[in-house]
């Protein structure tokens, strides 16, 4: 049985998502991060688990990957994402505390 070629095909089809659709929810979702971890001074852990789990159902490495992106790629934005490694921030005290353990 011979196949039968559509006339309609298109030399470059679109395929993959809206990029207008990717940028509003980029866009929400760093409404929603601002909110979290700026307003209701939650820690931007437990904040990236609730947007994962409860908003957006993508992963924590994906919200921070779209974070960073959008931080450095508009001006103005007032958010600061979160350095991938905290150091503990210790008082001298504190310091000179561990060190007559050691």
């Amino acid at each position: 049985m011979a196949r039968i070629k559509s006339k309609t095909k298109s030399k470059n089809p679109v395929r993959g998502r809206d990029k207008e659709l990717m940028n509003l929810r980029d866009e929400k979702l760093l409404r929603r991060y601002y909110e979290l971890t700026e307003v209701e001074n939650m820690r931007f852990d437990r904040a990236l688990k609730h947007l994962s789990r409860e908003e957006f159902f993508i992963s924590e490495a994906r919200i921070m990957s779209i974070v960073r992106r959008s931080y450095n790629k508009k001006e103005g934005v007032h958010i600061t994402p979160p350095s991938r490694i905290r150091s503990p921030k210790l008082t001298e005290d504190q310091l000179d505390l561990l060190q007559e353990f050691v």
